[in-house]
């Protein structure tokens, strides 16, 4: 069976590209079909066919001839950041459920939304699917309280007939990457950030004194990690720049792929991350 594996794919995010690595693993290459924004690189990077997100004719000839589609992970049920990209993955579920196919979500985040319409649509779009696992508790108990029932960690959905909602793992997890750490990188630190609209310039300066302190109180090596690029590198560069003048014990590194990112990360003796998979390469690594 071929299944069209959903998520951020092609946006250079490694926490995304990590998922997509695990589900190529538990899919297969030869029977799945990545939904990018770079087709190209994908395949290139991952010896597996990849179309636009926007073919919707190819997902649907997939669809209709037995194929399934399967969300890999990440919070793409959410409109904090966009309320387009929220419809257009409930427009993916809503296509596999009219072609009668089988739709799995695994691994994922539940919101932030930034209304109730947006939150309540996302939950119905979910008893169209036939499994959903969610990646962390805090998400199972939003959930289970917006569809408004009471449920233990591993239950049938009473409003979705064969759909099963359950509490899982996040993807990243089991992602299949051989790792050797980087041995000149121990008693460093890693610091991954992430642009973000409260991210104003009284929290620069507090980010800026905090590692001050690290270089200068604890005498760390600060490694500063972009794990999404383009999106998240000005920041660090602009960070790093304000710090080198006070010590060299700062280095900007950028991993190009999720295994040179494992081998960076796993070198580290503490990792401080603004983005969740940072903090789950973390753990993920130890």
């Amino acid at each position: 069976m071929r299944y069209i594996l959903v998520g951020s794919i092609g946006r250079g995010n490694l926490g995304d590209e990590a998922m997509l690595i695990a589900a190529l693993a538990r899919y297969g290459k030869d029977h799945s079909i990545v939904v990018s924004v770079n087709p190209a690189a994908t395949e290139q990077a991952y010896g597996c066919r990849s179309i636009r997100r926007t073919d919707m004719r190819a997902m649907w000839s997939v669809l209709r001839s037995g194929g399934g589609m399967a969300f890999i992970g990440g919070s793409v049920l959410q409109s904090r950041t966009s309320v387009r990209s929220l419809l257009y993955y409930i427009g993916l579920m809503r296509l596999a459920k009219l072609a009668g196919a089988r739709l799995v979500l695994e691994g994922q985040g539940w919101g932030p939304f930034h209304a109730n319409w947006a939150e309540r649509l996302a939950a119905h779009a979910l008893t169209w699917a036939d499994t959903v696992e969610l990646r962390d508790s805090v998400a199972f108990q939003q959930l289970t309280r917006d569809l408004g029932l009471s449920l233990p960690r591993r239950s049938v959905l009473a409003k979705a007939g064969t759909q099963h909602l359950t509490l899982g793992i996040d993807p990243v997890f089991r992602c299949p990457v051989r790792v050797v750490p980087y041995k000149t990188l121990k008693h460093s630190v890693a610091i991954i950030l992430r642009p973000h609209a409260s991210f104003d310039v009284a929290r620069q300066k507090i980010i800026l004194n905090f590692c001050r302190s690290l270089i200068e109180r604890w005498g760390k090596k600060l490694i500063f990690v972009p794990l999404s690029v383009p999106e998240d590198l000005a920041l660090h560069q602009m960070v790093v720049a304000q710090l080198q003048g006070l010590s060299p014990a700062v280095q900007l590194l950028v991993p190009q792929s999720v295994a040179e990112a494992a081998q960076l990360l796993s070198g580290m003796e503490l990792i401080i991350s603004m983005r969740y998979h940072g903090c789950i390469f973390g753990e993920w690594l130890q």
